[in-house]
């Protein structure tokens, strides 16, 4: 499903790079600037606007295909949102072949900024091998999703909706453990579930999987890019506007068993927010896998065979398996020294720092490739 909707590279732009773009005629970021501090949208709710919006989501719409309540792929919608900002969200809940009460799990999964529920596909299958249902779900305005997509609605929202899977998941004759995966910006929502397993009426979870996942949106290159170009201003502004998921700091409350992937050449998201992310998480049972030669959509391509059995792992372990002692929270193995001399310079100087790798004294790549 990496591979059918990719992240948007639009993450990677400013708003206002031409003509008739979120900056106005020209893409002056100035413009740009004084809309976010303009009328109601001071910088309190920078997050919220409908700017941000724009270069954080790729939204989609994506027709249901399949009835609510019978067949083994279900579409349907939950409520969202408080009074006065209500949504529907579109959901896809995959069923494995046979289901069998609480001995069938639960994947509830969401996903990238450029990809809809549907795009799973066959993948699911992996997750059905195992004895697994995929509850799939958007974002507003995602697939047939009613709304706009907002980031500080992506978790609230989240909550919504993991109060609503039991009674999806009791009807289709699933009621087994709920392991929350995020990919990507999807990340955020299944931290926040997993964080708040068991409370405000959320269901407990019994296992987390952050998937290329963001920790914080103010530490993204796109936003230091953003930053850059307002000058000063555009840093008192991020200064003022807190990060609106804080996922990181969530992630110290998530006090259960956890798998986090990342790929170490990640140019939309940094594979440091992997390591701040290992190393946030309190349960004794985590692992982190960084593949070396993975970038922000490839991982499945790269390393699809250990990704897949990590996640296997983990989901077996939470329906009572024995998958035997817990790994240590280890990198995927070295990269070769044919791949370190592909690399460049700024990401040989990012391994050896994601290694605890000295680069004193290299002048040189080849010094770098040595080190």
């Amino acid at each position: 499903f990496h591979g059918k909707q990719v992240e948007s590279r639009s993450m990677a732009q400013p708003p206002f790079g031409g003509p008739g773009g979120a900056g106005g005629a020209g893409g002056d970021p100035m413009a740009f600037l004084q809309g976010l501090l303009g009328g109601d949208n001071g910088a309190g709710s920078l997050w919220s606007h409908p700017l941000i919006a724009q270069f954080a989501f790729n939204a989609r719409s994506a027709p249901k295909q399949y009835g609510e309540n019978e067949g083994r792929v279900r579409d349907g919608t939950i409520d969202v949102g408080a009074e006065g900002d209500k949504a529907k969200v579109g959901y896809r809940l995959y069923l494995p072949e046979t289901t069998d009460g609480e001995k069938t799990g639960v994947v509830l999964y969401f996903h990238g900024n450029a990809e809809v529920c549907t795009d799973l596909g066959t993948f699911v299958d992996m997750f059905h091998k195992i004895n697994y249902a995929v509850l799939s779900v958007d974002y507003r305005g995602y697939g047939w999703s009613t709304g706009s997509p907002s980031l500080t609605k992506l978790c609230p929202d989240a909550a919504d909706i993991a109060r609503a899977a039991p009674a999806i998941l009791a009807t289709a004759g699933v009621r087994g453990p709920i392991v929350t995966i995020g990919r990507s910006i999807g990340a955020a929502s299944a931290v926040h579930v997993a964080a708040n397993s068991a409370k405000d009426g959320l269901p407990a979870v019994a296992g987390l999987v952050v998937d290329s996942g963001l920790m914080s949106i103010t530490e993204l290159p796109m936003v230091s890019s953003i930053v850059m170009m307002l000058g000063p201003a555009g840093a008192q502004l991020l200064q003022n506007s807190p990060d609106p998921m804080n996922t990181l700091a969530k992630c110290k409350l998530a006090n259960i068993p956890a798998l986090v992937l990342h790929g170490e050449r990640d140019e939309i998201v940094p594979v440091k927010q992997a390591h701040d992310c290992a190393n946030a998480l309190p349960h004794p049972r985590k692992r982190k896998l960084i593949f070396p030669t993975a970038s922000h959509n490839d991982v499945l391509i790269v390393a699809g065979r250990e990704w897949s059995d990590a996640v296997s792992q983990l989901l077996r372990g939470c329906l009572g398996e024995d998958v035997g002692a817990a790994p240590p929270p280890a990198s995927a193995p070295a990269p070769s020294e044919d791949d370190l001399r592909a690399m460049s310079i700024k990401e040989l100087k990012t391994l050896c720092a994601s290694r605890g790798v000295s680069t004193a004294g290299c002048s040189e790549k080849i010094d770098l490739v040595n080190a």
